[in-house]
């Protein structure tokens, strides 16, 4: 059946998360049948957030107390620096559907609420941050640091996005992070900065 011309019907899935501290996840929802693609984020009803990656579904792991706390630093530092900051938005890249952990966004909270935007498109995004959350499957946390450093890393440039942020943990301070800044110039990122969480929260406006 030529899936391009009809509607795909949709189907309950039900998925169990990777192990996180012992503890599994069960998942409930609708998903599509078949290739996935930006075009279904309307169609999916899932209770967890998800990415699209090369038309197949990732469940998104719950984040640690550390990915929360450091999330809601720099969304409050984006803010003062940007028309407004925002977490876990939807961001369309290509036929790909990315969570950042927060962007920075170049209209207002006023006009963002009055669209009711569920998801973004690059055009609007000046910064997209993503904080590593490590795995304690040495293979899961590859595959998790791959897609931060390497996948996102093409695909936002790419899409034009000015500036990305890659944020770590630091090995000698667990309440810190490790905070890289990429700049776009030419059609790729290069290095700018690498600076510690807490001093950057210091730093005036």
């Amino acid at each position: 059946m030529d899936m391009s011309s009809e509607r795909r019907e949709e189907e309950p899935m039900t998925a169990v998360m990777p192990e996180v501290d012992r503890v599994g996840y069960e998942i409930h929802g609708w998903v599509p049948a078949g290739f996935l693609t930006a075009d279904d984020i309307d169609s999916i009803d899932l209770d967890v957030p998800f990415e699209i990656q090369d038309g197949d579904l990732l469940i998104m792991a719950p984040p640690s107390a550390w990915h929360d706390a450091t999330s809601d630093d720099v969304r409050g530092y984006l803010k003062r620096r940007h028309a407004w900051a925002a977490e876990d938005m939807v961001v369309v890249v290509g036929d790909n559907i990315w969570r950042p952990d927060v962007v920075a966004v170049a209209v207002s909270r006023e006009e963002l609420l009055r669209s009711r935007a569920r998801k973004l498109y690059p055009a609007a995004i000046e910064v997209a941050v993503e904080i590593i959350s490590h795995d304690g499957d040495p293979a899961k946390d590859k595959l998790s640091v791959n897609r931060d450093r390497e996948l996102k890393f093409r695909e936002y440039a790419l899409a034009g996005i000015p500036e990305y942020w890659i944020i770590d943990e630091t090995a000698d301070d667990p309440l810190d992070a490790s905070v890289e800044i990429y700049r776009l110039r030419s059609g790729s990122y290069v290095p700018v900065r690498v600076v510690r969480l807490s001093q950057l929260l210091t730093e005036k406006p």
